[in-house]
């Protein structure tokens, strides 16, 4: 009978000292080196889809716009990069007729591109005022329409340049 119970506790005292996976649930490893994930940044043309990190729009030659806020009145400056020099080489020689943009939580924007400024480009922000935009989703998208208007889509997931048939 002993030997039953020295086993049993045995068992019972190694399963509850051994580690289990991350330990227990307060244990430093749940708290300590995660970083939350970054969504990818989509660029569909056509068929043809092309995904980007924040480094690799770090990579590609970077263009600087300066908006104005309407309410406050204070200028603020986004750094990134033109779409265009995002989309592939051979995948599309022509103009887009439609450009679809989903962005915050779960919206979507579809602008004709004859609504747009044709001196203007769309740019993909990673960077307003000298520091990097946080979050899940770190990307802003500005679109300046033909009335001067710039609309600043937050959060973007997707942009989707639809050809005019």
């Amino acid at each position: 009978m002993r030997h039953w119970l020295a086993i049993l506790i045995f068992f019972s005292a190694a399963t509850s000292v051994s580690a289990q996976r991350h330990g227990r649930a307060d244990a430093i490893q749940n708290y300590v080196g995660r970083r939350p994930p970054v969504l990818l940044l989509q660029i569909k043309v056509g068929k043809n889809r092309t995904y980007f990190r924040t480094a690799d729009l770090k990579k590609v030659q970077r263009s600087v716009a300066s908006v104005a806020d309407p309410i406050t009145g204070i200028t603020h400056k986004y750094e990134g990069v033109d779409v265009e020099a995002l989309i592939p080489n051979g995948v599309s020689d022509s103009k887009s007729g439609t450009i679809k943009v989903s962005f915050g939580s779960r919206e979507h924007l579809a602008v004709a591109e004859t609504d747009l400024d044709p001196g203007s480009k769309i740019l993909v922000a990673d960077t307003v005022d000298g520091k990097a935009i946080n979050g899940y989703v770190p990307y802003d998208c500005l679109l300046k329409t033909r009335q001067d208007k710039t609309a600043i889509l937050e959060n973007v997931r997707l942009i989707d340049l639809e050809s005019s048939p």
